[in-house]
């Protein structure tokens, strides 16, 4: 019932989660109901003894209280606002106005600590009703009228790829078929047509513009082109340029007349040569004298030219619709795919900074460099029929994988998150070819990642990575290799005290040995073994916002290259970064000096 549906909105969004299966066990019967006081069963009976919605605050305090609906009101905004010093003066008022209505003390707080609970998660009735009616209109819609739909909700996000895509997949899933953009078919929008499937929009392909689109609709409506030299002479060249024709061919528009897509492109300059010298023929009065219908003698021959190969089809769409339309690489592993617990790339935005994920996709492109070790690393483009993302291969992985590795290649991957800004990259820790053996194997270690670091009581998340630099932690890292000196930002990391302000054995220079201000001196170790030593570099909050700064530093860090590996700890969030092995340096008291010099004295300390 539609009551159902307004809880249901209610109870999640944000609502009351922790007493979800109250409600669900008391709504069938199985659990008895309870009310925080018999005269409120009245208020609190169509939600089974909950406080769901803001109105029932209203009614508690004008039933138990004597409120009046002003008063009430103002304890409903600041519920609503989570107001927690106006909840507490409100307190007294409600338990005063509780006893002048013959109700204990006790009953009064009891039934108080209730609502301001509730505070936590109040949400209004009336708002779960409007989103209740939308959301029943929808779905009523999309059951009994679901290709007009669906071409609405197509037609709604036209402007977002991502979004179109997410859309075709669900249209796939529900066996209607979006069917690639026609010039005799296509409307502007997304169209339904009456076999139950959609026609892609002449508005969604890249280049193609208003006028042009007036202009291929009015004139089909004599009668529907033939073939592409017919197209050319019929439609307003000026505004349908060759550009413009081109991308409808790329993108599948001309599919239904005579010829392969790489035949229609090589022939398109002089399809379009053609047709500019007949209409001006036409125009001098040559062909069309006195009304006569022309009868062009002459014609272009398609040319003996090779399709475009699958992966050339492809990229095309992707390039023009945003979207591979006439399939995916990856249709072929959907069933896989959906039976795993593997993620979709579309779905690791909401998966934690840090976490180890296990995916599949296709990679788009492939770039690799040498680091200033002489070492191989990747940065590739990974893409599944929605999401694409980067993955970096740091030089062990890199190493363990790359004959695999190439473009069109269909892979899966275990790797940890890294979120930037609105975007994530996977620091790949495991690659290989997919298929159902490697996809388990990968799942597996990963299952097998997450026991360990829960027994040693490390975060789960950081379970399995096998990406980085020193301590085993994979160092933040630049969008492209391009950019590799550009400025880092911290990770999570274990929360180790920053070191004393020990020098290597090499430095003889006089240093101040106490901790930097807001660091504190880890406690003697005389029992344990000696560990491998490691340059600290403090990075202050001004020095955080100084990008050149930055960039600077690890150019100076490069320009010693040695054994000990570098850890950054940035002041502001108190965090460290461990750098990858690139950063390694030599240390030495001028390049100390150096570096002190350009982050403040005390930022420099070996351990």
């Amino acid at each position: 019932v539609f009551e159902d549906i307004i809880s249901v909105l209610a109870l999640y969004r944000p609502g009351p989660m922790g007493f979800i299966p109250n409600f669900i066990q008391a709504k069938h019967g199985e659990i008895e109901v309870h009310y925080p006081h018999p005269d409120l069963e009245p208020i609190l009976k169509d939600t089974y003894g909950i406080i769901v919605y803001q109105e029932q605050i209203m009614q508690i305090a004008s039933r138990m209280a004597g409120f009046s609906l002003g008063e009430a009101d103002l304890l409903r905004r600041a519920v609503s606002k989570k107001k927690r010093e106006v909840l507490d003066l409100e307190r007294g008022h409600f338990v005063e106005g509780s006893v002048k209505q013959g109700y204990t003390e006790e009953e009064a707080g009891r039934v108080y600590d209730m609502i301001v609970r509730f505070a936590d998660y109040g949400f209004p009735r009336a708002h779960a009703a409007a989103y209740g009616v939308l959301a029943f209109q929808t779905a009523y819609l999309k059951a009994h009228y679901p290709v007009q739909f669906m071409a609405s909700m197509l037609t709604a996000v036209m402007g977002s790829h991502r979004k179109v895509a997410e859309y075709v997949v669900e249209c796939r899933r529900m066996d209607m078929a979006v069917l690639p953009p026609d010039v005799n078919e296509s409307g502007v929008l997304f169209t339904p047509l009456q076999q139950g499937n959609i026609r892609f929009g002449l508005a969604a392909i890249k280049n193609v513009g208003t006028q042009a689109m007036e202009s291929i609709l009015a004139v089909r409506k004599e009668r529907p082109f033939d073939s592409l030299l017919d197209f050319c002479r019929r439609v307003d060249l000026r505004v349908c340029n060759k550009r413009v024709i081109e991308s409808l061919i790329q993108a599948g528009a001309f599919d239904s007349l005579p010829g392969h897509r790489a035949q229609l492109i090589a022939m398109l300059d002089e399809t379009v040569d053609a047709a500019v010298k007949w209409r001006k023929e036409r125009d001098d009065l040559q062909i069309d004298m006195f009304g006569f219908v022309e009868m062009p003698n002459w014609d272009i021959e398609y040319p003996d030219v090779p399709k475009f190969s699958s992966g050339q089809q492809l990229e095309l769409e992707r390039e023009l619709l945003g979207l591979y339309l006439s399939g995916h690489p990856l249709d072929d592993f959907e069933p896989l795919l959906e039976s795993s617990d593997a993620e979709r790339l579309m779905e690791l935005g909401d998966v934690p900074d840090e976490a180890v994920v296990v995916t599949a996709g296709m990679v788009v492109s492939l770039k690799t460099i040498t680091t200033k070790q002489g070492k191989a690393m990747a940065f590739i483009e990974l893409e599944d029929q929605i999401e694409r993302c980067e993955v970096v291969l740091f030089p062990e992985v890199w190493k363990r994988s790359h004959q695999w590795i190439e473009k069109g290649a269909l892979l899966a991957f275990r790797a940890k998150m890294q979120h930037q800004d609105e975007h994530f990259k996977l620091l790949a820790d495991e690659a290989a070819p997919l298929a159902e053996d490697s996809l388990t194997r990968l799942l597996q270690r990963r299952r097998a990642g997450a026991r360990s670091s829960a027994a040693a009581g490390k975060p789960a998340s950081a379970a399995g990575s096998a990406a980085g630099g020193p301590g085993g932690g994979a160092p933040r890292v630049p969008s492209r290799p391009s950019a590799a000196e550009s400025s880092a930002q911290p990770t999570a990391a274990p929360a180790v005290p920053p070191v004393s302000a020990a020098r290597p054995a090499t430095d003889t220079s006089p240093r101040v040995t106490e901790a930097a201000p807001g660091e504190q001196a880890p406690a003697p170790r005389s029992s344990e073994p000696a560990a491998r030593q490691r340059v600290f570099v403090k990075i202050t909050r001004q020095a955080e916002e100084d990008a050149s700064l930055l960039v600077s530093l690890k150019a100076l860090l490069q320009e010693h290259p040695g054994a000990l590996p570098t850890v950054l700890f940035y002041e502001s969030s108190q965090r460290l970064l461990a750098l990858s092995d690139a950063y390694s340096i030599k240390p030495s008291p001028q390049l100390f000096d150096r570096m002190e010099s350009m982050l403040g004295a005390g930022t420099v300390k070996v351990k």
